[in-house]
């Protein structure tokens, strides 16, 4: 519907606007290099999360609570970080493999 992609393009309009005019700012921040990570390897991020939080869903103490959920959830990014470093490490070593696609 028009209301639909009205509310969508302008939220994505403000998002673009504040992402150029904080840039200088949000390049120097941690947070921003991890985004930047992983927007570099999305296919192998989105496999490998998969998996991850699979294998923390067995762990007892993670479930159950909200909180409990958002644990989990950020000692998944952590786990990706390494992860996701050395597959990018990889993938600058083979600029002309497949690789270049995942």
């Amino acid at each position: 519907s028009l209301a639909f992609l009205l509310w969508n393009l302008g939220g994505m309009s403000l998002a673009l606007a504040a992402h150029s005019h904080f840039k200088k700012h949000l390049t120097d921040t941690q947070f921003f290099k991890m985004i930047v990570l992983f927007g570099q390897v999305p296919l192998f991020f989105y496999v490998i999360h998969l998996y991850i939080y699979k294998w923390l869903s067995y762990i007892p103490i993670l479930r159950g609570s909200l909180t409990m959920g958002y644990l989990a959830w950020v000692l998944g990014l952590l786990a990706m970080i390494p992860l996701c470093y050395g597959f990018r490490t990889v993938k600058k070593d083979h600029p002309r493999s497949i690789l270049q696609y995942i």
